[in-house]
């Protein structure tokens, strides 16, 4: 709903709101879907001109729009032959970036969406990838998460990164913000938007990222993997602070104290101050953990385990 605020919702909401009366403001407060694409996500269905042309991109059909950035738009779709979704980003190829959409071909974590196939037709390329259900990290936090859940979630948004930058060539995201992390029912992260991505360190980009998580420097067009530390520091400094105090015992505060000073060093902004990479800023705070002898921070269940 356009000026509402919300994430976005499924056509599931506006068909029950359209033919059961019901009011999809109820199902905003509880169902949350939200699919690999672009830093901006929009609820409407397809326009009656891309209905069209786009009711079928190969044997996928298409079930709603979901999102729409500067240079791509993304659908929800499904494999009717075996009744999978996937989310598929569509790019003019006039568009399609040096880097970008191209870096996800080759990476392989959980954390990051897989490209399953790749398509083109009438002007257009399409990648079909994972579709995440789940909600952003800035939903999430305002559940007020306990302390070890939290810690358990940062580590998992460090692991994400650290994978991007100890590639042969570095892959830097350059727009990690809260609300490029997706928390999944099953409390894992799936890291989205790569269309800022770029290959390698570099110098004379165009000054584009997100007030508040962008470090200054990316401002004056450079890119370094320091500059994903800032935005880590800011992001995992933020969530920090959504945890319950009143639930929180000494340990748990200290501990998130230790890592607040981490994410502090990470958002500095001299960026010689910062850690070099993720990976570096994941080894401090496990540091952090190892001396409040934390000696589990993600299982399975997401259930943080404490000698």
């Amino acid at each position: 709903f356009p000026g509402t605020g919300r994430p976005i919702i499924s056509n599931y909401c506006i068909l029950h709101r359209a033919h059961r009366g019901k009011n999809a403001e109820v199902f905003l407060k509880h169902f949350h879907i939200i699919s690999f694409g672009s830093a901006s996500f929009d609820s409407n269905f397809p326009t009656s001109e891309e209905r069209r042309t786009m009711e079928n991109i190969g044997k996928y059909r298409i079930l709603s729009k979901v999102g729409q950035g500067g240079i791509a738009s993304v659908y929800l779709a499904e494999d009717e032959r075996i009744g999978k979704k996937w989310a598929i980003k569509a790019i003019p190829k006039s568009n399609i970036p040096k880097d970008g959409i191209l870096l996800l071909r080759n990476l392989d974590h959980p954390s990051l969406p897989r490209i399953v196939e790749e398509l083109e037709g009438d002007g257009m390329y399409y990648e079909v990838m994972d579709y995440f259900e789940g909600i952003p990290l800035d939903r999430w936090a305002e559940t007020g998460p306990d302390a070890l859940d939290v810690i358990c979630i940062s580590r998992e948004i460090l692991e994400s990164v650290a994978y991007l930058h100890s590639r042969e060539i570095p892959i830097i995201h350059r727009d990690l913000k809260p609300s490029n992390f997706i928390i999944t029912a099953e409390r894992k992260v799936k890291l989205v938007d790569f269309d800022l991505a770029v290959s390698g360190e570099q110098s004379g980009l165009l000054p584009m990222g997100t007030k508040g998580y962008a470090p200054p420097e990316q401002y004056r067009g450079i890119c370094t993997m320091r500059g994903d530390v800032y935005a880590l520091g800011r992001t995992i400094g933020w969530i920090m602070q959504s945890v319950r105090t009143e639930e929180t015992g000494i340990f748990e505060r200290r501990l998130i104290r230790q890592i607040e000073e981490v994410c502090d060093t990470a958002s500095s902004e001299d960026m010689k101050k910062r850690f070099g990479d993720a990976g570096e800023m994941l080894e401090a705070f496990e540091k952090c953990c190892r001396k409040r002898k934390l000696s589990k921070i993600c299982l399975a269940g997401g259930i943080a385990a404490v000698l």
